[in-house]
């Protein structure tokens, strides 16, 4: 008879793996990502260690609900969330959760953009944008840049809290990561053009775990 599958989460690992990644980016900030149950490894358990032990201050979810999910789960933790891709703005108060909530939605759509600046109950809420350099996942494409920069101004937004993007290749060696350099020179000519037109990024971030592995990107918050 075969017995239940489980499976020992040592948190001890954890903090080493934030140390040793520490180590590699000095003061810079950490979006510490715990979507999809933080990868199969207990969304609550892994997001309060984290932010108790770890001195982690920013997390990041997939899904309005996982938020809501932590803010209720950790009511008292001192830590900021970033909701990627199921924003939730059509739901029931959905967007009166992320003022009540204290939660940051990444807008990574023109569509997003103008129900973000359209709503009262974003007025103070931390802009987040995501751009698409390459990884054709989530982002504001390239050629909606101008559009982009025309809402802000017509919106009274003069600052970007956060500008991020996502490598898609990351990962490969370097004599073959010219799409990753491609990305990252994207995403500079594009903050560049923000800054141009007086729109100010407070902070900005691109590098996935094995971008900073190898040190790319590290020049961002």
């Amino acid at each position: 008879m075969r017995s239940g599958t489980f499976q020992n989460i040592y948190l001890n690992r954890l903090e080493s793996n934030i140390h040793s990644l520490r180590s590699l980016i000095g003061e810079k900030k950490i979006l510490f990502m715990v979507k999809a149950e933080s990868y199969g490894h207990g969304l609550l358990p892994i997001a309060e260690h984290a932010v108790s032990q770890c001195q982690i201050k920013t997390l990041g979810v997939a899904t309005l609900q996982e938020a809501l999910e932590l803010r209720r789960g950790i009511p008292d933790g001192e830590f900021d969330i970033y909701v990627f891709s199921d924003l939730g703005f059509d739901l029931d108060q959905g967007l009166e959760s992320y003022r009540n909530f204290r939660l940051i939605p990444v807008i990574s759509s023109i569509e997003l953009l103008k129900r973000f600046v359209g709503s009262q109950d974003m007025k103070y809420v931390p802009l987040c944008l995501m751009l698409n350099t390459g990884m054709n996942r989530l982002g504001v494409e390239e050629n909606q840049l101008n559009e982009l920069i025309g809402i802000l101004k017509l919106s009274g937004r003069t600052q970007i809290d956060h500008l991020m993007t996502h490598f898609s290749d990351a990962f490969k060696d370097e004599n073959s990561d010219k799409k990753t350099i491609r990305q990252y020179q994207k995403f500079q000519e594009s903050t560049a053009l923000f800054k141009r037109f007086n729109i100010q990024v407070k902070d900005s971030s691109v590098s996935n775990s094995a971008a900073i592995l190898r040190k790319i990107g590290l020049d961002e918050s």
